[in-house]
Order: C-alpha cells, then sequence, then structure tokens
C-alpha cells in the first residue's frame, strides 16, 4: 500500500469531521462555528446540554469531536456530555472550553482545556489531535500541545 496515498485519505478525512460545538454564549458559539467552518470541518452547535445531549445520541456514530463548556446551564453539564462522546469515540479527548473564573478548575481525563475567549486555540488543537491520530506527529508533540495551546491565550 502506498503511504502517501493513507495520508491524504486521513487528511481528507479530517477535513469532514463533523465537530458538535456546546456553548450557552451565543457569540462565542457561532465565532467558534465559523471557524471550524472555515477549517472545512462540518459543524453542528447546540446552546445547552440538554440539546447537545439528544444530538449526542442521536448522531453517536457521525461527531467526530466534540468542544463544550464544561460549566453549562441546567441539568446537563459537560462532564456529562464527555461521558456520552466517550461511549462512542473512547479514543478521542473532549475539548472542554473554560471561562477565566473557572480557570482553576481541572477537566476530567481524556480532555484538552481550551481558553473559552480564544476560539482559534479549539479548531488548533483539533486539527493537532488528527494529525497526531494520523500518525503525522511524535509522541512528545502531542503531549506538550494542551499546555501550549493554553499557554498562547
Amino acid at each position: 500500500m502506498n503511504p502517501t496515498k493513507g495520508r491524504n485519505m486521513n487528511l481528507s478525512q479530517q477535513c469532514r469531521a463533523k465537530v458538535l460545538v456546546v456553548d450557552h454564549d451565543a457569540a462565542n458559539r457561532e465565532r467558534l462555528a465559523t471557524l471550524l467552518r472555515a477549517s472545512t470541518f462540518k459543524v453542528l452547535v447546540a446552546p445547552a446540554g440538554e440539546s447537545a445531549l439528544l444530538t449526542l445520541c442521536e448522531q453517536r456514530d457521525e461527531i467526530d469531536w466534540l468542544v463544550t463548556k464544561l460549566a453549562l446551564p441546567g441539568l446537563v453539564c459537560g462532564r456529562l456530555l464527555a461521558d456520552e462522546y466517550h461511549r462512542h469515540q473512547p479514543a478521542r479527548p473532549v475539548l472542554f472550553l473554560l471561562d477565566a473564573a473557572l480557570d482553576g478548575q481541572r477537566a476530567a481525563m481524556g480532555a484538552v482545556v481550551i481558553p473559552s475567549n480564544v476560539p482559534s486555540r479549539a479548531v488548533q488543537a483539533i486539527k493537532v489531535l488528527a494529525m497526531a491520530e494520523a500518525g503525522r506527529l511524535v509522541r512528545t508533540d502531542l503531549v506538550r500541545m494542551p499546555e501550549r495551546i493554553i499557554q498562547a491565550a
């Protein structure tokens, strides 16, 4: 098999990846969705945990990445969404968007923490994680990636 052809297929699959963005702040949610679409991702948006949980249950096999606020209004928080997401994507981390006020909180294992006021960092993180998954990054780059994203904010 031609390794170059395999890498191109992975890049092509990355560009068609579907991302679910969950944020109760409409401006932040739409800004992130716009950046993701500009990077050729398919995007679903949800304003609350309940609607996001319904989307995850209905489209579980089609959602490639989850980007969510940790704290959401209502009964369904980001951690519950992460648990549901990991039932179908156990090897992929969730990207948690944290406000500055919640900066001291730590996300669950299997997650990357992104400042919510810098949506481009979420796009960058998904691209880096997808590249690592496709074998185009060395493991040390992946380990340091979340720290670089947080520090660059």
